[in-house]
């Protein structure tokens, strides 16, 4: 286990899921009296494994879990490749004007921080109203 895996033992439950979220781990099983209650709490793992009878192999050569995982802490930011990997999504948007009146300081905000004059002048030339 030293090579490819290990084993990380807490205090309590609660330190352990702390870990898993912060680790991100590529692996994840949960082996606790109640798996489903603590899978709630994992917000940062690449695949997850519920219960004693849900070995690794078992998810990636026979249940559909992605083999291709994210590494080294990526979880906290990305997931598996699966099909959904290869679609395509096109973020829609829309506001009226009340809608716009109440993002424009965050816009100009922003805009200004970073230094994008155009960005704040999209919404400032819009008129307060």
């Amino acid at each position: 286990m030293s090579d490819y895996g290990g084993a990380v033992v807490t205090r309590t439950l609660e330190e352990a899921i702390g870990f898993v979220n912060l680790y991100a781990p590529e692996h994840l099983q949960i082996a606790t009296r109640d798996p489903f209650a603590t899978l709630l709490q994992i917000r940062n793992a690449g695949e997850v494994l519920v219960g004693q009878d849900t070995p690794f192999s078992a998810g990636n050569y026979a249940l559909g879990v992605p083999a291709a995982l994210p590494t080294g802490g990526a979880a906290r930011v990305g997931s598996g490749v699966t099909v959904l990997s290869f679609l395509k999504a096109t973020s829609v948007a829309h506001l009226d004007a009340r809608g716009l009146a109440a993002a424009r300081p965050v816009v100009e905000r922003l805009g200004r921080y970073e230094d994008f004059p155009a960005h704040v002048l999209a919404v400032t030339a819009r008129g307060e109203s």
